[in-house]
């Protein structure tokens, strides 16, 4: 991702606070006239600091230029296509991953139906979607912020547990002072944790912990926080400077960042010791929405499970078409969301080249500019899964040309707001179209150079 998009700070305000070290494109033709004058922070961990000094959503307007969705660190295992089987495989995956069904271990505790109905719980609040990160506990040694904590009570016997047999007691002490209103039943604890700043890719997602024990989650102030912090930095480092500095493709990262995603954090603990839930909580509210209630069919499923009758021919049946009903309707958002996030993604600017050892560092003033006849300038394989060429892509060449178009327009528009010519090739994107897109499109570009000329020229002065 390194300077092959622009930077959203320095297209939002024309000045960028990290200059050389952004991983964005500072394309020239969109500079202020003023420096970024405010610092980058991530963390609380200066008093004299505000909520209004920290950028919260940092890492999520990153991650929106480059992945394939507003759900964080999630990764197709194949490239999204057209075609059917393809769009089933799509659903599947995303389906596994909201649902941590990917690499999840056959006992669980607490049991499943518990994990999905506590994590829809935590969801109401919203607590995750975004966030001043700011460490407030350590989780076995790691910095982390507990973003709320709440208590249940689950029967004793789970084995035909289900989702009404579960009681939300945070806030009555008396559950947790008189053992005999928890008589034949089972106490859960369960906290909402972050490890880092929204959508940052370099720590766990936030996740749902059960009944961590008091010796594992420990308070800590201020003071030990930073201690901590510059203690890992300085064993961060030495490490780094003690392995031989090895050159890894894109591909290759991505494909073991996914799979330390998707893997069980609690491959180090006992079986028996209860794992975290991923809660994803985009800031997408109708990815979100989507996210919600795929767990909400999930716990469906596992309810009637619990409660499927002896006779499959009366309720059992009926219950099934329920939820086939349920998937297809969520399938079918799916694929509506899909399409949305393919059209708006943001390419690969053009000229980048497969990077070895002898590649120079491109500059990061650099034009933004990309090639819409180029497919994987629009679905880069790191994070948009593999491309094992089959069918075609869900969005249109039409939808691609929309995505030039824009850009160009911005620049046009933010040229013409200080004061110079603009300077841009509409016939740069025509090529790619054929002759009847090529006239419209030159048509609709001549009509809006002539509204803003006439807004320049008439409405402006007056």
């Amino acid at each position: 991702i390194f300077w092959t998009r622009p930077c959203i700070t320095w297209m939002a305000t024309g000045a960028c606070p990290f200059d050389q070290r952004c991983l964005g494109l500072h394309d020239p033709r969109v500079s202020g006239s003023h420096p970024s004058w405010l610092p980058h922070a991530e963390t609380l961990l200066n008093g004299i600091m505000s909520n209004r000094n920290v950028d919260k959503t940092y890492h999520q307007q990153l991650a929106s230029v480059y992945s394939c969705s507003p759900l964080y660190g999630y990764i197709p295992d194949r490239k999204w296509q057209s075609h059917e089987a393809n769009s089933l495989s799509a659903w599947k995956h995303f389906y596994n991953y909201v649902c941590n069904l990917t690499g999840q271990s056959n006992v669980l505790s607490p049991p499943e139906v518990c994990r999905v109905y506590v994590a829809l719980k935590m969801r109401e609040r919203m607590s995750a979607k975004c966030y001043a990160y700011r460490p407030t506990h350590l989780l076995k040694g790691e910095l982390c912020m507990v973003l709320q904590t709440k208590t249940f009570v689950i029967p004793g016997d789970v084995s035909t547990m289900c989702s009404e047999d579960i009681m939300d007691v945070t806030g009555e002490t008396t559950y947790t002072t008189d053992p005999t209103r928890t008589l034949g039943k089972d106490l859960i604890t369960a906290n909402e944790i972050a490890f880092g700043p929204v959508g940052d890719p370099s720590v766990r997602h936030v996740s749902v912990w059960f009944n961590l024990a008091k010796d594992d989650l420990v308070e800590c102030t201020q003071q030990q926080a930073k201690r901590h912090k510059r203690s890992r930095h300085r064993i961060k480092r030495a490490e780094e400077r003690g392995k031989a500095k090895a050159l890894v493709s894109a591909e290759t990262c991505r494909r073991e960042r996914a799979a330390s995603l998707l893997q069980d954090s609690g491959d180090d603990r006992d079986d028996t010791e209860a794992r975290p839930f991923y809660n994803y909580q985009p800031m997408d509210t109708a990815t979100f929405d989507l996210a919600t209630d795929i767990l909400r069919h999930r716990l469906h499923f596992l309810d009637s499970i619990a409660v499927m009758p002896q006779d499959p021919e009366t309720k059992g049946r009926i219950l099934d078409e329920r939820l086939q009903n349920e998937e297809n309707r969520l399938k079918s958002r799916f694929e509506s969301l899909r399409r949305h996030w393919m059209t708006w993604s943001w390419p690969v600017k053009c000229g980048v080249v497969q990077i070895v050892e002898s590649t120079d560092v491109p500059p990061v003033d650099g034009t933004y500019a990309f090639d819409m006849d180029e497919p994987d300038n629009f679905q880069v394989e790191s994070f948009f899964g593999i491309n094992d060429g089959e069918g075609t892509d869900i969005t249109s060449r039409q939808a691609k040309m929309t995505v030039g178009f824009l850009w160009v327009s911005f620049l046009i528009n933010i040229q013409i707001i200080s004061g110079k010519i603009p300077v841009v090739s509409w016939f740069a994107l025509v090529p790619f179209c054929d002759a009847a897109t090529s006239i419209g499109c030159i048509y609709n570009a001549l009509s809006a150079i002539f509204l803003i000329l006439w807004f320049i020229l008439f409405v402006f002065p007056s």
